[in-house]
């Protein structure tokens, strides 16, 4: 895939966009605020699945020379790592829906049960298309627009983004999803801001994730009433605070790590 780019003479940073897992990313593209100079963005599938590290290696090598990483879901995770090994060329680094450890574990029960993960992930084995439909429900579960969202979000594209995309390529990254945990990363300190944007009725990513890790006050938002999928009536409101934040870190303003 090409990356799209917006042309402008904004004086806002670059941004990187990495979509999440099973889901391309022109269905996630909405949630960035009209005006940005430049946005490359990316589905997971854009690049070699081998390992995160590999992708974000990849992403890297086309990526503008000092950027915002923004990742939703698993792409949050690449966009942290993105921080971890290239933090001269991350300019900042945004994540939405995301969580450092998506499994729970005995000394992390803010993930998903690994028994019901695993079912998951033996039904996608099986039937990857009908596996993708049924997560892409999941996502806007409990959300305060629940019923709209199952008519604008995910779920009423996913019979195309099982055409699009790559059976061995879901599985793969399914795999990153059931082994990646980044706690160590998220809760030291950063020597770029990062701001990490928590759905308050998010199905998949607990909303309390910030606090259990002690994030500071200022390094994370909850989103009122969104679940994991944020749409229509969702972006205003993101759209205001993610124009704040890449106008802070444009001109230096950023104190939180």
């Amino acid at each position: 895939m090409v990356p799209e780019w917006q042309v402008n003479q904004d004086s806002l940073l670059p941004l990187v966009l990495i979509s999440g897992w099973g889901q391309p990313v022109h269905w996630i593209k909405p949630v960035l605020p009209g005006g940005l100079p430049w946005v490359q963005a990316w589905s997971l599938e854009d690049f070699t699945p081998e390992s995160p590290e590999a992708w974000v290696a990849q992403a890297m090598a086309v990526a503008p020379q000092r950027a915002v990483w923004m990742g939703w879901s698993l792409g949050g995770q690449l966009a942290m790592a993105a921080a971890r090994d290239y933090p001269q060329r991350v300019a900042g680094v945004i994540t939405l829906c995301a969580t450092p450890g998506f499994v729970a574990t005995e000394d992390w029960p803010h993930g998903r049960p690994a028994a019901e993960f695993d079912d998951f992930a033996r039904r996608c084995r099986r039937n990857p298309g009908a596996t993708l439909r049924r997560f892409s429900h999941l996502q806007s579960r409990g959300d305060r627009y629940e019923a709209q969202a199952q008519q604008q979000g995910p779920a009423s594209q996913s019979r195309e983004a099982s055409r699009e995309l790559n059976n061995s390529g879901l599985l793969q990254t399914l795999d990153w999803l059931r082994h990646t945990d980044q706690r160590d990363l998220w809760r030291q300190p950063l020597v770029v801001p990062r701001l990490h944007l928590f759905g308050e009725r998010d199905p998949l990513v607990a909303p309390q994730t910030g606090n259990a890790l002690g994030l500071a006050r200022q390094q994370q938002q909850l989103l009122p009433g969104l679940a994991h999928w944020p749409f229509g009536p969702h972006l205003p409101g993101l759209h205001t605070r993610l124009q704040d934040t890449l106008s802070r870190w444009s001109t230096g303003n950023a104190t939180q790590q």
